[in-house]
């Protein structure tokens, strides 16, 4: 029985020892390259790299040559020496090189790109248009922050593979070093930024608040302007050809102040996340565009008009007018929603489309 659990003893292990072979051979019959390991989280690497080296002392330890354990092959192990062991070497020192190479360009990289943020939000304004950039440059930058700290803390961990090695030089310990100083400095210059903000965002935001009122009220006295009854503006009988220029400068002027007010509203956004409200000089602007647009057609329609007018009934194109008649009652439904009723100028604008559709019809 004694003879019996030795043979038996000899046999698991050359199993045991087949069965790691062919794991072997598989794996750098496989082998590509180090790419694959790239971003890899450290412990599955350093996994990988316990794995190499338990199998480079498993081939340095068998015996000259051995038989299988079913007696049917005799396998000498010079040959396999030679041609796992020097691959083995070549790709333990490959991802031995590629954690190097990832923690230097990797921890270089995070140096500068926390030393740039660190000059960003070095830059503190207060001026407002300048306060509402920094506002939105550390907003960018604290949500970013989370990224950066994971990048951290994989570079830290890939050290953690070198150091458990045993290979460390002068370079790699300034890379750390300097990685973790530059990162204090990091949190310390967002926390100063955090700081100012918070800081001076009140009286930023009131200024804010208080130009937009004084726009809207501009933007309203505009409108107050052109939409009085006994105005140039509102009176039928007022040349075109000296209202239309006033009314395009009115058109002009609330586009520009919506121009300002939505630049103001973005740096409010930079500041507090918020968009103002800009319900008040939408409705404004569309009151003066209506304004604007009437006078425009009536233009348009009176001079097609007397062009029709001129023209010869033989030469007169009948679905070309009506089309162009239909697309100013479109128009002039719409102006009858902005404008206020009874408009002296928008029902001048009907009585000429009565007209157009009446000398449509006779040709």
């Amino acid at each position: 029985s004694g003879i019996n659990a030795e043979y038996g003893k000899q046999w698991y292990q050359r199993r045991v020892r087949e069965a790691v072979l062919c794991e072997i051979r598989a794996f750098v019959r496989t082998w590509q390259s180090v790419e694959r390991y790239k971003g890899s989280q450290a412990t599955y690497i350093q996994e990988v790299l316990e794995k190499l080296k338990f199998w480079s002392q498993h081939v340095e330890s068998l015996t000259t040559e051995f038989d299988t354990a079913n007696r049917l092959f005799h396998i000498s192990c010079s040959a396999l020496y030679s041609a796992l062991q020097p691959a083995l070497g070549e790709i333990y020192e490959s991802l031995i090189t590629m954690v190097q190479s990832e923690f230097d360009e990797r921890g270089a990289r995070l140096i500068e790109e926390t030393q740039n943020k660190h000059q960003m939000l070095k830059a503190q304004k207060a001026e407002v248009s300048s306060f509402a950039e920094y506002a939105k440059t550390l907003n960018s930058v604290k949500l970013n922050t989370e990224e950066l700290l994971t990048e951290k803390e994989y570079i830290k961990s890939l050290y953690g593979i070198l150091q458990k090695l045993k290979i460390d030089n002068p370079l790699m310990a300034e890379i750390d070093k300097r990685l973790q100083l530059q990162w204090e400095l990091y949190l310390m210059v967002l926390h100063d930024g955090e700081t100012f903000i918070n800081k001076e965002a009140p009286a930023m935001l009131q200024g804010l608040d208080e130009q937009i009122k004084t726009l809207e009220i501009e933007a309203e006295l505009i409108l107050r302007k052109i939409s009085q009854a006994d105005s140039p503006y509102c009176n039928p009988n007022t040349d075109h050809k000296c209202i239309i220029p006033l009314v395009e400068d009115a058109k002009k002027k609330i586009s520009e102040l919506k121009e300002t007010m939505t630049m103001y509203s973005d740096w409010k956004f930079s500041i507090t996340n918020n968009y103002h409200n800009l319900q008040k000089i939408q409705v404004v602007q569309t009151k003066v565009d209506a304004r604007h647009d009437v006078w425009a057609t009536l233009q348009t329609v009176s001079g097609t008009v007397q062009t029709w007018q001129d023209t010869k009934f033989s030469e007169f194109d009948t679905i070309s007018a009506s089309a162009q008649i239909q697309m100013w009652l479109q128009t002039a439904d719409y102006l009858r929603s902005v404008l206020p009723e009874r408009d002296r100028i928008l029902t001048n604008l009907d009585i000429k489309l009565d007209c157009c559709l009446n000398f449509a019809k006779m040709c």
